[in-house]
């Protein structure tokens, strides 16, 4: 149990080097566990359901509770705490039937997924943003997407999926955001490539096991791909 614990502090203390003071923002497990599945829930399903004293059933969406019950946490101690859900935007970018693939490289920030080819662009809620607030700064960071750029943004499911320490630490919020074009690019460009492709070739990639975990679920609850492919 001491060296467990010497090995935490290791770890704390490389992840404290690696993210400095940057804040995150988190949601309790315990809350969403009462409404998700693992590893994937419809957004249809992801409802609080309340009877009233007169019998009636009123039903909150998740999204909703997760605005109002999102707290700030140091990123580093959230990497090592899976009570809490590090909220995360993974939206996936379409126009017609071809949708935005990223491919991360060696110099990629998160090293435990160099290799990996992924349909969601998005990321972190930061201190004091709403989910909505961080996607639309995220879509712009990464890749050039303004508002004026996207038709629609549709919240299609929700990721809880604990079978890694990566994932055991996030919370991923599904959208299909529908584009007007497709003039877009990745904007760190030494961390990763992107090209937009046909599903048909995305699901191709899924079938190679070419896909980041997420993607994976994304290829088979969005798009019809066999989970035992």
């Amino acid at each position: 149990m001491k060296q467990t614990k010497e090995n935490m502090s290791l770890e704390m203390n490389t992840l404290k080097k690696k993210y400095g003071n940057e804040i995150v923002r988190v949601v309790e497990g315990d809350i969403v566990k009462r409404v998700l599945k693992k590893t994937w829930t419809d957004t249809k399903d992801a409802m609080f359901t309340t009877i009233r004293p007169d019998k009636s059933i009123f039903k909150t969406p998740l999204l909703h509770t997760i605005n109002l019950m999102m707290e700030n946490k140091l990123r580093y101690e959230a990497e090592l705490d899976p009570s809490w859900k590090q909220v995360i935007g993974y939206c996936v970018l379409r126009k017609g039937n071809e949708i935005f693939v990223t491919h991360r490289l060696n110099n990629s920030g998160e090293q435990r997924l160099v290799g990996a080819y992924s349909c969601g662009t998005g990321g972190h809620a930061t201190n004091g943003e709403r989910v909505a607030d961080s996607i639309s700064r995220e879509l712009e960071e990464e890749v050039g997407v303004t508002d004026n750029m996207i038709i629609g943004k549709i919240l299609k499911g929700y990721i809880l999926d604990e079978s890694t320490s990566v994932n055991s630490v996030h919370l991923g919020l599904v959208y299909e955001v529908t584009l007007n074009t497709k003039d877009i690019r990745c904007i760190e460009q030494e961390k990763l490539t992107g090209e937009w492709m046909t599903i048909d070739d995305f699901l191709v990639l899924y079938k190679e096991g070419k896909l980041e975990s997420w993607s994976a679920l994304v290829a088979q609850n969005l798009f019809g791909a066999e989970a035992n492919e």
